[in-house]
């Protein structure tokens, strides 16, 4: 591969840096959330390699529409000054010529030379020819909503999805009454639900990943998945606690009376929706 100079380097340079010490965020980030329908289109960047789709995502911390200089130029819009450029690597290929054994004609041939970092930009950093600056976030929101979405409502959360949580892949505001969400995967609502839930049960909570409150949370999403058949994710959990616990089993068992309160807080606000709807 030709040695990569200057800001390609430096900003491939962090990516790879990230992904050696385990920090997988900008592939996490970029997987981990899918756009709603009607929001995808036919972009040039769909046609890139899924390495190049992570790296300029990782590489300018957005977007999913990127696009190079001139390409921004032919669809009418321009690059806004002092933009963040981010990098996809381009194959640089060298004809040759060599004779085919069967017909001794001479043919062409190609092969790889190596890879040239070319920038790209996020729609976000480009205006209209105009200079109109026209861009607005694109949403994030399931096409189907996750069950005990109106759980959430009655309880005054407002749940959003962004891609924009680093590792993380969901969390719980506290303050701000917010469920933030990075995937689609129902169990992840689920776990970050069980925190408001137990916030509402005990009046507060812990800032932070508190053991007890992170396995009273697994432990309920858990359970929660299985109550609506949506799959048994046990062992998931299991792993998860342990990563808060030596001994998850104990920790299980030691939370049990908190945990069948949040989920039972969780099944009754649910059944009361549903029987207000029905009267309705």
């Amino acid at each position: 591969m030709t040695e990569l100079q200057g800001k390609a380097k430096a900003a491939i340079d962090d990516v790879i840096k990230k992904l050696k010490t385990g920090n997988l965020s900008p592939v996490v980030q970029y997987v981990g959330i899918k756009r709603a329908a009607g929001d995808t289109g036919d972009l040039p960047s769909d046609n890139w390699s899924a390495g190049n789709q992570v790296l300029a995502y990782a590489t300018t911390g957005c977007g999913f529409d990127q696009r190079g200089f001139n390409q921004w130029k032919s669809a009418g819009r321009r690059v806004k000054k002092g933009a963040k450029a981010g990098y996809i690597l381009v194959p640089i290929t060298r004809k040759f010529q060599k004779e085919n054994p069967d017909t001794g004609q001479m043919e062409d041939k190609q092969f790889l030379a190596g890879f040239k970092a070319v920038a790209v930009f996020a729609r976000r950093d480009t205006v209209t020819a105009s200079g109109a600056d026209d861009y607005q976030e694109p949403t994030y929101e399931p096409e189907n909503p996750p069950e005990f979405i109106e759980v959430a409502k009655a309880w005054n959360l407002r749940v959003q999805y962004t891609p924009d949580l680093g590792s993380a892949w969901g969390s719980y505001h506290i303050t701000d009454g917010e469920i933030q969400l990075a995937t689609h995967e129902d169990t992840v609502f689920f776990h970050e639900l069980a925190h408001a839930g137990h916030h509402r049960v005990d009046g507060k909570i812990n800032g932070g990943q508190d053991p007890k409150q992170e396995t009273v949370a697994e432990f309920s999403a858990c359970v929660l998945k299985a109550h609506c058949g949506l799959g048994d994710v046990t062992g998931r959990a299991w792993q998860y606690i342990s990563g808060y616990n030596k001994d998850p089993l104990r920790a299980i068992l030691a939370c049990l009376t908190k945990s069948a309160e949040v989920i039972n807080l969780i099944l009754d606000t649910a059944d009361k929706i549903e029987a207000e709807k029905v009267a309705a």
